[in-house]
């Protein structure tokens, strides 16, 4: 039985600094993107479903690019993955991510900005991808230094990849159709921590003495024969505790 109350606590133990790791990482968010394509290149065609899947590093700082009035454009460099897949075929990066607060429109930009790692495609490597938001209303960047966690509501929404060499460029571009978060790793421990609460919650572990005395019952009751009767004498004898009288464990 204490090896069951030891397991738990480490258990618990556990949990906990699964948690204070998954918190001291909190500042990733991990964005999916899912569309369709409406134009074609070589293999890729009009019709093809893509997704595209960046992790967004929300604690890295804003660097202003341009304010004029009421408009400001601020740049982060702050995308620490990205993967856009069409079929089989598949293209990853590093990159930034740009908000611009206008009240005319508010507009907001997943940019590829590293070297993209892809085959290439009629004979032209990716340049770029990007990802283009668009709300008419002017209302979802209130603050254009503080990194976007919920980019559903924009209404107006494209994606692109272009690709390229010394002489010719070729974009592929896209429709969006969906935008979601992907849970944070905090979100499951929780869970698995309140589980763990309630089993010890509800586990009432046995004492050293308790322990002692069902030891005793069970020798007694092989020694005896299931038909015996056990009385209290039997079963405590010479482990009486200081206060209170015996308990049988047979009722």
């Amino acid at each position: 039985m204490m090896r069951v109350r030891r397991t738990l606590r480490h258990l618990i133990a556990i949990l906990v600094m699964g948690l204070g790791a998954s918190s001291a990482g909190a500042g990733v968010i991990t964005f999916v993107v899912s569309g369709t394509l409406v134009s074609s290149f070589d293999s890729l065609h009009a019709g093809d479903a893509f997704t595209l899947k960046y992790a967004v590093d929300t604690s890295i700082p804003g660097n202003l690019i341009f304010q004029s009035g009421q408009t400001t454009f601020v740049s982060f460099d702050n995308v620490t993955s990205a993967t856009v897949s069409i079929g089989s075929w598949s293209a990853s990066s590093v990159g930034l991510t740009r908000e611009i607060d206008d009240p005319a429109s508010d507009q907001y930009e997943m940019f590829s900005s590293g070297a993209v790692t892809a085959p290439s495609i009629g004979g032209l490597d990716v340049f770029f991808f990007t990802l283009a938001l668009f709300d008419p209303s002017g209302m979802l960047v209130t603050d254009a230094f503080t990194p976007l966690t919920n980019l559903s509501p924009f209404v107006d929404n494209s994606f692109a990849i272009v690709f390229a060499d010394d002489q010719t460029t070729v974009g592929l571009f896209a429709t969006v159709t969906s935008i979601a978060v992907v849970p944070e790793p905090g979100t499951m421990l929780l869970l698995m921590m309140g589980w763990a609460a309630l089993c010890w919650v509800g586990w009432r572990p046995q004492t050293n003495y308790e322990s002692v005395l069902m030891r005793r019952a069970i020798s007694n009751r092989v020694r005896l024969g299931p038909n015996s009767s056990l009385n209290a004498d039997v079963l405590y004898a010479g482990l009486r505790p200081r206060s209170g009288p015996p308990v049988s464990l047979f009722r």
